[in-house]
C-alpha cells in the first residue's frame, strides 16, 4: 500500500507516510476506520509485464491480444513506453506477472508471431486507485496478512448487511468505511449482525458499523416498492427470485391465503397481479409495513396481525358462513402461503377439516440437516396432515430454494391438499361441517381494505 503524499508538506499538513513514531500506517492498523477518506488515500502499487510495440501497430496489437491485457474499471491497458513516442506498452493480464520473459514467449508466441514486428519485454508498475479495485481486493491490502475478507453482503436498500467473523471484529469499522466509501454514495448505513434470528419474529440485533443509524429503507423487487424498517422486520434479498418463481405461478383470477406474510413480498406482487390476496403476520411492525406496502403500490387486500392458526381457522369459518350468499367477505384459497422456514410444517396441522372442493395448493417452506431433505419433509407432512401427499392428484413436487448455511438448505414443498386431509373433522373449530350459522365460530379478525 502506497498513501499519496504530494502536497502535504507544502500546505503544512503532516505527511501521511509517517506516523509520530515516524512510521507509516500499517496493514491492519484498527484506527483504518477513522478516516473518513481513506479510500481517496487509498494506492497499490502493481507489478505487471508489458510489451513494447510500434506506436502505429497499437490497434493490430490490441486485437491479437484480446483478452490477454490488463482489465478492469478506469484500467489503462496501453501506456506510454517511457520517453519513446514512437512506441507504446501493452499491459499484460496480472496472470503473467512474475513469469520471466521464456515463460510468457512460450504461451503467447503465436501471438507475437501475428504481431510481425520486433518487441521487447518490459516490467512495469501500475499504480491502482480505490476506483479500480473490488472491495475484496482493497480489504486484502488493508487487513492483516492470513486475514481473509468478507466475501459477500445483503444489500437492502440504502443499507449494506454484512455478517463478519469473530475475527474480523477488531476491523469492523475498517471494513465498514470500505464498504461505505467504495460504493458512491449508494450505501448510507453499513451494518453487522451480532446474533443469530433468537425471536419469533425473525429478525436479529444489529449494530451499525459505519455511516448513519437509519434502518428504515426502501427495495424494489418483481416491479414494487418495498418499505421496511431492518432492524424491525424480517427481510432477505437473496429470496427474490424465489418470490418471482412462486408468485409466477400464481393466475390473475386465483385467491391467495398467506399465513406469514411478513411485508408483503409474496403477497403484494401477487394482489398486483390481479389475485385476492388475504394476508397475515404475526409481528405488529411487519403488519404495519404490509399494509403500507399495499397503499405504496397501490393495491388492494386484506391484510391481517394473528397468529397463522388462528388466521387460517377463522378465515375458513368466514369463508363457510357466507358460501352461496351474495355478499362473502372471505372467498376459499385457491392457494396457501406458509413463508416461515424454521416452523412452518409446524401450522400443517390447522389445515385439515378446513376445506372443500376445490382444494388448494400449499407452499410451504422449510429449513433442513437431514441427510435426505426431501424424505424427511415429506414424512414430516404426512404426519402433520394425517394421510400422505405421495399420490398424483396431490401435484408434489419439493424444491431447494438456497444453502442457508454448509449443513443447512432451504426448502418449497407444493403439493394440492389431499381430500383425506380436506374433508377432516369440522366440529373441532366451533362448528359443524357444512353448517352456515347457529353455533358460535371463532371471531373474524378485523381486517384493512
Amino acid at each position: 500500500i502506497k498513501w499519496l503524499c504530494k502536497g502535504w508538506r507544502k500546505r503544512g499538513m503532516a505527511d501521511p507516510m509517517v506516523s509520530e513514531r515516524g512510521r507509516g500506517v500499517e496493514r491492519g492498523d484498527k484506527e483504518h476506520g477513522t478516516s473518513k477518506d481513506i479510500l481517496k488515500q487509498f494506492r497499490k502499487d502493481v507489478e505487471v509485464m508489458g510489451i513494447s510495440v510500434k506506436a502505429q501497430n497499437v490497434g493490430k496489437a490490441l486485437r491479437l491480444f484480446d483478452g490477454y491485457l490488463l482489465a478492469g474499471r478506469q484500467i489503462r491497458s496501453v501506456v506510454n513506453d517511457g520517453d519513446d513516442k514512437g512506441r507504446k506498452l501493452l499491459l499484460l493480464s496480472t496472470k503473467y506477472s512474475g513469469n520471466d520473459d521464456k515463460d510468457i514467449h512460450n504461451e503467447l508466441q503465436n501471438k507475437l508471431k501475428e504481431l510481425n514486428e520486433p518487441y521487447t519485454l518490459k516490467p512495469y508498475t501500475y499504480e491502482m486507485t480505490a476506483k479500480q479495485l473490488s472491495i475484496h481486493e482493497i480489504l486484502e491490502e488493508l487487513l492483516p496478512n492470513g486475514l481473509k475478507p468478507i466475501t459477500s453482503y445483503e444489500k437492502i436498500g440504502h443499507i449494506a448487511h454484512v455478517n463478519l467473523r469473530e475475527e474480523h471484529l477488531p476491523y469492523k469499522h475498517l471494513i465498514g468505511e470500505v464498504f461505505l466509501q467504495k460504493s458512491g454514495g449508494q450505501l448510507r448505513t453499513i451494518v453487522n449482525k451480532t446474533s443469530s434470528i433468537a425471536n419469533q419474529f425473525r429478525t436479529f440485533p444489529l449494530e451499525v458499523i459505519a455511516g448513519e443509524e437509519n434502518y428504515v429503507t426502501r427495495v424494489r423487487e418483481a416491479g414494487c416498492i418495498f418499505e421496511l424498517d431492518f432492524s424491525k422486520v424480517y427481510w432477505n434479498s437473496r429470496l427474490q427470485s424465489e418470490h418471482c418463481r412462486l408468485v409466477e405461478l400464481f393466475g390473475a383470477d386465483e385467491v391467495v391465503w398467506d399465513m406469514m406474510a411478513g411485508i408483503g413480498p409474496f403477497a403484494v406482487p401477487a394482489a398486483r397481479k390481479g389475485c385476492r390476496v388475504y394476508a397475515n403476520d404475526l409481528n405488529p411492525i411487519s403488519f404495519k409495513y404490509l399494509c403500507k406496502n399495499m397503499d405504496i403500490n397501490k393495491t388492494k387486500m386484506q391484510c391481517y396481525n394473528q397468529d397463522a392458526r388462528e388466521f387460517v381457522q377463522s378465515l375458513a369459518v368466514a369463508e363457510r358462513e357466507t358460501r352461496g350468499k351474495e355478499s362473502r367477505n372471505v372467498e376459499p384459497p385457491s392457494r396457501i402461503v406458509m413463508n416461515l422456514p424454521a416452523s412452518s410444517v409446524d401450522f400443517l396441522d390447522a389445515l385439515p377439516g378446513l376445506f372443500e372442493e376445490p382444494l388448494p395448493m400449499v407452499h410451504c417452506y422449510y429449513f433442513s440437516k437431514d441427510e435426505d431433505p426431501k424424505a424427511a419433509l415429506q414424512k414430516i407432512v404426512t404426519t402433520k396432515l394425517g394421510c400422505s401427499v405421495d399420490h398424483p392428484s396431490c401435484e408434489l413436487e419439493i424444491r431447494e430454494v438456497r444453502d442457508v448455511s454448509p449443513r443447512k438448505r432451504m426448502y418449497c414443498i407444493s403439493f394440492r391438499l389431499p381430500r383425506e386431509a380436506a374433508f377432516g373433522v369440522w366440529a373441532s373449530l366451533g362448528g359443524k361441517r357444512g353448517r352456515s350459522g347457529g353455533e358460535s365460530s371463532p371471531t373474524i379478525p378485523s381486517s384493512k381494505r
